[in-house]
C-alpha cells in the first residue's frame, strides 16, 4: 500500500511538473515575452488613393533618421547610480528663517499637506477665512478687530520648498484699508502670527490630511535637481534668485561636511575643503563609496580632507547653476564631484 502511495505520488509530481513546463515554458501559456520585439517585422506604410488625406494615418513616434557619421558609441557606458536616500535638512522640521527683511516658515511637508493645516489653524483660533486659491497657494483672512487696535487681515502663501516634498509658507498682515502692500505694514503682527502657525504645525506632527486640490496644483518636487549631461561635469541647478541661492548654498556646506576657507560674493565662488565629521569606519560600512571617500578626502598622508572650488552661476534671475572643481585645478573624478554635491543638495534650505 505505501509502495503504491509513492508510485502515485511520484506520478503527481511528475505530471505536476511537465503541467508547470506546459504552463512556463518556451512553448506555454504564460511564456516569458520580454525578448519578443526582436522578432517584429517592419512593414511598408498604408497607401491611400489619391484624393484621401493621409495625415491622420501617419506615425506619431517616428524614428529620426541616422545623421552622418552616426554609428556605435565608443567607449563603455556606465549607468549613473540613482541618488542616494538622505534625510534632507528640512525633512520633518518646521523652522523659521530670515533672510534680510524678509521671514518664512520652512516645513517638511509636501505644500498638499501644509495647505489643510493652515486652515485648520485658521479654524482653530477663529480667523475667519476671506479669500481661498489652492493654484496659487494662497489664503487670506477676513477683516480682523483686535482689541485696542486697527483693522487688520492675513495673507498666507505657499510655496515649494528647496527639498523635495518640502514648503515655504509667507504671511503679509495689512493694517487699515486699501490693497494688500507689498510689505507687511506692522512687521512685528507679521513676526507673531507666523511663530503661531510654526508652533501649530509642529504640534500637529506628521499625520494629518491631504488637500486634494491643492496637490493638482502645487508642486512637491523641490526647486534643487542634480544635472547629469553627456561630456559636461554634473552641477546642481536651484530655482531661485542669486541673493536667497548663495545664502543657502553658504549655509549648506559646514552642514555637508565643508569647511569654508575663502568666499567671493562679487565673483560668486568659495573655496572650501570637504572635511566631515563622519567616522570612516560607518563610511567603509556603505560599500561602493568606500573607494570614492579615498580620493575624495585624499590620500591620507597630508592634511584630512582636499579643497574645492565651488562656483554659482546665473542662468536668469530666478535660477542659478552650482559647480564643483579642484581648488588648484586638479581634475576630480565625476563620481567624486556627484557625492559631493549631492551631500550639498541634502543641506540646501
Amino acid at each position: 500500500m505505501n509502495r503504491l502511495f509513492g508510485i502515485l505520488a511520484l506520478s503527481g509530481a511528475t505530471a505536476l511538473l511537465s503541467g508547470c513546463g506546459w504552463l512556463l515554458g518556451d512553448d506555454g501559456i504564460f511564456r516569458d515575452r520580454a525578448n519578443d520585439y526582436r522578432k517584429a517585422v517592419q512593414y511598408e506604410s498604408l497607401q491611400l488613393p489619391e484624393g484621401f488625406d493621409s495625415s491622420a494615418i501617419n506615425s506619431e513616434m517616428a524614428i529620426p533618421e541616422a545623421g552622418a557619421g552616426a554609428g556605435e558609441l565608443s567607449g563603455r557606458f556606465e549607468v549613473p547610480r540613482p541618488d542616494p536616500i538622505s534625510a534632507s535638512v528640512s525633512a520633518g522640521l518646521v523652522r523659521l528663517q530670515r533672510l534680510g527683511d524678509e521671514r518664512w516658515v520652512v516645513v517638511g511637508m509636501a505644500p498638499a499637506e501644509v495647505w489643510p493645516r493652515i486652515r485648520q489653524f485658521l479654524d482653530t483660533n477663529q480667523l475667519t477665512t476671506g479669500h481661498l486659491d489652492a493654484q496659487t497657494g494662497v489664503i487670506e483672512t477676513s477683516w480682523l478687530q483686535p482689541e485696542n487696535a486697527a483693522q487688520e487681515r492675513y495673507q498666507f502663501r505657499i510655496e515649494q520648498g528647496i527639498q523635495r516634498n518640502s514648503a515655504e509658507v509667507y504671511v503679509r498682515q495689512q493694517s487699515g484699508q486699501g490693497p494688500w502692500p507689498s510689505r507687511s505694514s506692522d512687521p512685528a503682527r507679521e513676526a507673531e502670527m507666523m511663530e503661531a502657525l510654526a508652533q501649530f504645525i509642529a504640534d500637529q506632527g506628521a499625520m494629518g490630511t491631504v488637500s486634494m486640490l491643492a496637490q493638482r496644483t502645487l508642486e512637491s518636487s523641490g526647486r534643487v535637481v542634480l544635472e547629469r549631461r553627456s561630456g559636461v561635469p554634473p552641477a546642481l541647478r536651484l530655482r531661485l534668485p542669486f541673493a536667497r541661492s548663495w545664502a543657502s548654498l553658504d549655509a549648506a556646506l559646514p552642514r555637508a561636511g565643508f569647511v569654508v576657507e575663502d568666499r567671493n560674493a562679487d565673483s560668486r565662488t568659495i573655496v572650501a575643503r570637504f572635511a566631515p565629521e563622519d567616522d570612516t569606519t560607518e563610511i567603509e560600512e556603505r560599500g561602493w563609496f568606500s573607494s570614492l571617500w579615498q580620493r575624495v578626502r585624499g590620500s591620507g598622508d597630508g592634511e584630512r580632507g582636499d579643497r574645492y572650488l565651488i562656483r554659482m552661476e546665473e542662468i536668469n534671475r530666478e535660477q542659478v547653476r552650482i559647480t564643483l572643481d579642484g581648488a588648484e585645478g586638479a581634475a576630480v573624478p565625476t563620481a567624486a564631484v556627484e557625492a559631493l554635491l549631492l551631500r550639498i543638495q541634502a543641506n540646501l534650505s
